[in-house]
């Protein structure tokens, strides 16, 4: 009884398993700071990143991303103009909507993690880059539409909502995707 369970067990997995699809893409946009109010004269910068979506079905996926973003901003010590990058990486779970002429809407929330640091402020007694970490919650929506066999091409954007701030940063800019 137990070997007839489990070939029934590792039919269901692996039947379920090739009827799932997985998206590999790049992205890149304009992106605001994480906490975009405690910056002076902070400016929009440009973001660069990878995801890798695993779709449930026709109408749920599981997206991973990765996301480098730069800005600037005025320093309040000095009046100088510094340059802060920020890496993120976060999950998101999406419900997916079809819509007409092929086109395709997923939106979703998630969670993450984002760093973000200076080279250009460096603390002044134990001369360490400055650095600032959280948690975040992103918001993301994402348009696109089937350009070839395997190939997406849309639009990716979304807000990071961070514990501390009331809005943390947003993003937007084009995304190519690969299906596989």
């Amino acid at each position: 009884m137990k070997k007839f369970a489990l070939v029934i067990f590792l039919n269901l997995v692996v039947s379920v398993t090739f009827a799932q699809q997985y998206d590999m893409g790049i992205y890149a946009g304009l992106f605001s700071p994480t906490s975009f109010g405690n910056y002076t004269k902070a400016t929009l910068g440009p973001s660069y990143g990878i995801k890798f979506d695993y779709h449930f079905n026709e109408k749920f996926a599981l997206s991973s991303n990765y996301m480098l973003g730069h800005f600037h901003h005025t320093s309040d010590r000095n009046g100088l103009k510094i340059r802060d990058k920020t890496n993120l990486f976060y999950l998101t779970f999406q419900k997916k909507f079809p819509l007409k002429k092929g086109w395709s809407l997923a939106v979703g929330p998630g969670i993450g993690y984002y760093l973000e640091y200076s080279s250009d402020e460096i603390d002044q007694i134990t001369q360490i880059t400055e650095f600032y970490r959280d948690f975040i919650m992103p918001l993301e929506i994402n348009f696109n539409k089937k350009i070839g066999e395997n190939l997406f091409a849309g639009v990716k954007t979304g807000l990071f909502i961070t514990p501390f701030y009331s809005i943390g940063a947003f993003h937007l800019g084009p995304e190519l995707r690969y299906r596989f």
